[in-house]
């Protein structure tokens, strides 16, 4: 027993250290404040989605995005409905989106869907887009989202995260730890990395990438269960800070319902266990195929098997 004591301690201990430096971002939003925005550029997003068995939330997202202060002639929707046994298409369809849908027992997961829906539009619409949203079909957005994304993006960013919050904080404990764990995340971590031009870390659902992102890196090449981790280490290898965050950009997510504690969280450890092991070679200087991680950016961060038809619109 004294042991196993022991090793707990030691474990503490290393992890205490591990995260001490970030006590030190705790006062840096109060003392430093963020530059201000160069005019906003009229930009063409397209807004990637990928859904399962989403019926019951994903019109809220559509109607949400419907209902944002920037141009919607410059915003489109894009649904990849993901191995569904419901009617996330149609209900997607009849919001106003363009859907794909996807048929696929082998490559499953999120980073396979995102793969296979750029692929869509890298068919279907070769002009491409000046950058893309991420977005999960349980979000729902503020009413200026996009317009403040838009402000931080033309800044030259190539990538921007964003803070989300949790829409049944009360519901339970585990509710109401993301919602905490959310804001910490935005406001200690990103916010603060963002105002001392450090690298910031894309966090699941909520970000944008440009045009550029995906010429160098493909359509969507992250297929770990930590798909969003992996981007991340891939953009800050390349060479670049990565990504910026932006403030007064609140976009709402729903956490995992009340479930086991002892498995609800499962998926997140073993992603990151996995991701460790997949990017450990280009953080320490190798990357496959022999590129270097000291590629450079042309926009530097200054702060941070199924078939293919044509997507369907509702008219």
């Amino acid at each position: 027993m004294e042991t196993l004591k022991t090793i707990n301690f030691v474990i503490a201990v290393i992890f205490f250290v591990c995260y001490t430096y970030q006590f030190l971002y705790i006062p840096v939003p109060w003392l430093r404040k963020a530059r201000p925005h160069s005019p906003a550029k009229d930009n063409r997003y397209a807004v990637l989605i990928c859904a399962r068995n989403e019926q019951r939330v994903i019109g809220d997202l559509i109607a949400s995005l419907r209902g944002q202060t920037y141009s919607q002639g410059l915003l489109s929707i894009f649904v990849l409905a993901d191995n569904c046994t419901d009617d996330t298409a149609m209900v997607a369809r009849v919001a106003g989106a363009n859907v794909y849908e996807r048929f696929n027992q082998v490559q499953v997961g999120k980073g396979y869907a995102l793969q296979e829906l750029l692929e869509h539009l890298e068919q279907d619409y070769p002009q491409g887009f000046d950058g893309y949203f991420v977005f999960d079909a349980d979000n729902i957005l503020a009413p200026d989202y996009v317009e403040a994304m838009n402000r931080t993006f033309s800044d030259g960013h190539d990538i921007v995260t964003s803070y989300r919050n949790s829409k049944n904080y009360g519901d339970n404990w585990i509710s109401a730890g993301y919602a905490l764990w959310f804001l910490r995340e935005s406001r200690y971590l990103n916010h603060a990395r963002f105002l001392l031009g450090t690298s910031c870390a894309v966090s699941g659902t909520g970000f944008l990438f440009s045009r550029r992102v995906l010429e160098e890196t493909g359509p969507w090449p992250f297929h770990l269960l930590t798909e969003d981790i992996q981007f991340s280490v891939d953009q800050v290898t390349r060479g670049g800070r990565s990504p910026s965050a932006p403030t007064r950009c609140c976009m709402t997510s729903s956490p995992p319902p009340s479930a086991s504690p002892g498995t609800s969280g499962c998926g997140g450890p073993r992603g990151i266990c996995r991701c460790s092991g997949a990017t450990a070679p280009s953080c320490c200087g190798a990357r496959p195929g022999g590129a270097s991680p000291a590629t450079t950016w042309r926009r530097p961060l200054c702060r941070p098997s199924s078939c293919r038809p044509r997507p369907s619109s509702a008219t």
